[in-house]
């Protein structure tokens, strides 16, 4: 809906252009909305054309995480948010409540942005969040992050802290925590 709101804010310059006697400056931000427009459409279509998030989380999970290792989830692996995990190669926890967490206590995490931007509308103020805090903030460090942001033309729009689920089908960010050794 933005580029179309962007185009009746400049169809609304052009008339008060017009209506003060300047049709060039109308016609040049006429053209500025139209580019702006274009720009941000094409950025958001980029995500779909470049290789998606999951994908690349896959191939890193291979690369970097050793057979046998166990690895935690907040939520059970939905298509669309998470990576495909070999669950016959590691050991694939679900810890979605705080006592379930600190009985498995896996080498590995994996959060999604999904997961996160609720942790950070909500914080701990439900189990999946005391978990993501316990992760995020506790006894584990940020190893990887897999993430694309709407990108055209070489200039890249960083996305907001907190975004629209909806937005984040096409290339959800993936972040990869590994438990301190002193846990």
């Amino acid at each position: 809906l933005f580029p179309l709101f962007a185009i009746f804010a400049g169809h609304g310059l052009i008339r008060a252009c017009d209506a003060v006697g300047r049709p060039r400056v109308a016609a040049l931000l006429a053209g500025l909305v139209v580019a702006v427009a274009t720009w941000a459409s094409a950025a958001e279509v980029s995500i779909f054309v470049r290789e998606n998030t999951r994908d690349e989380a896959a191939r890193w999970i291979q690369e970097n995480i050793p057979a046998g290792d166990t690895v935690g989830l907040v939520y059970t692996p939905v298509a669309f948010h998470t990576p495909p995990i070999d669950a016959a190669k590691y050991n694939v926890v679900v810890t979605d409540r705080p006592e379930l967490f600190d009985q498995v206590r896996p080498e590995w995490f994996i959060l999604t942005e999904y997961w996160m931007s609720n942790y950070r509308r909500l914080g701990k103020r439900t189990d999946d969040g005391e978990v993501i805090d316990r992760v995020a903030n506790g006894g584990y460090t940020l190893v990887k992050t897999v993430r694309r942001n709407p990108e055209f033309l070489g200039i890249e729009r960083q996305r907001p802290v907190i975004v629209p689920q909806d937005w984040l089908h096409g290339a959800p960010t993936i972040y990869f925590y590994r438990r301190n050794s002193e846990n």
